[in-house]
């Protein structure tokens, strides 16, 4: 992996924390100026039509429970700090 190459890692967080730690991070990414170190911060979600009570309703339903998706780069022995510090993601998270 090069030094400037960013790639995509998967996440594990607690299951219905997956917006609380998309936003922690972002936040973190503001405030200690990683933006060049993770790019995106994505929870793959679908489209679903639901149809209660006769009417027809458009739902995001998450793909993947408990996980999101980030693409960053990582040099060195996992020198992303904000990612390894927040809060709320599953102690045994996953890179790769």
């Amino acid at each position: 992996m090069g030094k400037n190459q960013k790639n995509w890692f998967v996440i594990h967080t607690y299951s219905g924390y997956e917006e609380r730690v998309k936003k922690n991070l972002e936040q973190r990414i503001k405030f200690m100026d990683s933006a060049d170190e993770i790019s995106q911060i994505i929870i793959p979600t679908e489209v679903e039509i639901e149809v209660k009570d006769g009417q027809r309703r458009n739902v995001d339903k998450k793909i993947l429970p408990g996980y999101i998706l980030v693409q960053m780069k990582i040099f060195g022995k996992m020198q992303s700090y904000p990612l390894r510090s927040t809060v709320l993601i599953h102690p045994r998270r996953t890179y790769r």
